[in-house]
């Protein structure tokens, strides 16, 4: 299980926008967004007195309710770059014989389980742990983003295997 430090906060505007450009947005829709989050000023209202105002430089606004959507898509190519990898296999879900005449396919095999900021990857080997690393570092150089080790948690599923990074 990942945890991101900060996830919200730490979304970086030019990487938003790149990714905005990337799934196709037009260019009028990614000034807006970028103008709303990035492109103003705040001040917090103390018992009826305002703060001096600071600038957003980063980050998207909690409870904003287009805010878990563009984390959602901030977050896409990291996922897709698990999804796509040949190295990362995932686990793969046993199909379960019933009494019935239905024949069953193998399920595929699952990769991650991601909503919002919460990210669970299937690993099965050391040379998927280290993959998955690499990734990260991609994927935090590019965004901001960063891994909150203390809070992270990898557990095996068949039991035995012990991970260190």
């Amino acid at each position: 299980m990942l945890d991101q430090t900060k996830a919200y906060d730490r979304i970086h505007p030019e990487y938003l926008c790149k990714v905005l450009n990337r799934f196709g947005f037009p260019n009028k829709f990614i000034k807006c967004i970028h103008d709303l989050f990035f492109g103003n000023s705040i001040s917090v209202n103390v018992n009826g007195s305002l703060s001096d105002s600071i600038q957003q430089l980063r980050g998207l606004r909690q409870g904003d309710s287009i805010s878990p959507i563009l984390f959602n898509l901030a977050i896409e190519p990291f996922l897709l770059s698990i999804l796509h990898n040949e190295i990362i296999d995932g686990y793969c879900l046993k199909a379960r014989r019933s009494n019935s005449d239905l024949q069953l396919t193998a399920p595929r095999p699952v990769k991650l389980l991601a909503y919002a900021d919460d990210i669970l990857i299937f690993i099965n080997s050391k040379e998927e742990f280290l993959e998955l690393q690499e990734r990260l570092k991609v994927y935090n150089g590019a965004s901001n983003s960063q891994v909150n080790y203390s809070k992270s948690v990898a557990f095996p599923l068949a039991g035995g295997l012990t991970l260190n990074h």
